[in-house]
């Protein structure tokens, strides 16, 4: 048998387990599912309207979040509505240890704030929006990686 072989099987078997959970999703209406295996790797996907979730870079980060926790788990935090990004003040940047339940900034809609929030402690890998920018339902905004 080929070296490699188990390192495939595995990837095979988280990319068939992120396949059931989109199908799942998309079979009753849900935002979000995550699942955390008996070894600590979580799979988390967050989706939006079916717009959101047929774009290539939505389908992207909740596929590369479900191949990063063999690594390293990474949470990639959406907006739950359509509106405008702002950034916490207190200076985020790629590299910024976050701890769990930390605002990230919030997305303003109609005149409302809703929060965006840290889910786990961790380190901000990339912030995928700048301030006032527009977003959309499930768009993803940050990436942060667990440490």
């Amino acid at each position: 048998m080929p070296e490699h072989e188990p390192e495939s099987s595995a990837q095979d078997a988280i990319a068939a387990r992120v396949r059931r959970m989109a199908e799942t999703m998309r079979e009753s209406g849900l935002v979000k599912i995550g699942i955390t295996e008996a070894n600590g790797d979580c799979i988390e996907l967050r989706g939006g309207a079916s717009r959101a979730a047929a774009s290539p870079k939505s389908s992207t980060n909740g596929v590369a979040a479900g191949h990063a926790a063999k690594q390293r788990a990474v949470d990639v935090i959406t907006s739950d509505l359509v509106g405008i990004a702002h950034l916490a003040r207190a200076g985020l940047s790629p590299g910024s240890e976050v701890e769990p339940d930390r605002e990230l900034g919030y997305v303003e809609a109609l005149g409302i704030r809703t929060p965006l929030r840290s889910l786990n402690r961790g380190r901000i890998a990339r912030i995928l929006v700048a301030e006032g920018d527009p977003v959309e339902y499930g768009q993803a905004l940050f990436e942060i990686e667990r440490v």
